[in-house]
């Protein structure tokens, strides 16, 4: 008896580990490929910017802060070629600045303040 319990305490507990929820690592299926290189350094400071934490979560599977030779799209310089409101408005709908972006749209997504504090973030980047 004691060997049919300790089978299916078993049996239960391997059952149980192929319902864990899939590494926050992983990409979703269909999803673009995890952008390759180095996250932005975050310092005390930067750490603890509001900006530099929704960039993190929502930004960096496809674009990261440094430039990293054929990697994703550097956006530490975005600043010097559109404003905070360019940057919103491309945040929440790429379409509406370039109709064939594989960038979605994150209108909806991320809060519209949330938006507003990542395009004054990455307009402040010179």
């Amino acid at each position: 008896m004691t060997r049919s319990l300790v089978l299916a305490a078993l049996a239960a507990a391997l059952a149980l580990s192929a319902c864990a929820p899939r590494q926050p690592d992983a990409p979703a299926p269909g999803a673009p490929p995890a952008a390759k290189g180095p996250l932005p350094k975050a310092t005390d400071a930067k750490a603890a910017d509001p900006a530099v934490a929704i960039f993190q979560a929502n930004c960096t599977r496809c674009h990261r802060l440094t430039d990293v030779p054929g990697g994703p799209k550097d956006l530490s310089h975005e600043g010097a070629t559109h404003d905070a409101d360019w940057l919103a408005a491309h945040i929440k709908d790429p379409a509406s600045h370039n109709p064939g972006s594989r960038m979605p749209a994150f209108g909806g997504k991320i809060g519209d303040d949330d938006i507003k504090t990542l395009a004054t973030y990455l307009a402040g980047l010179k």
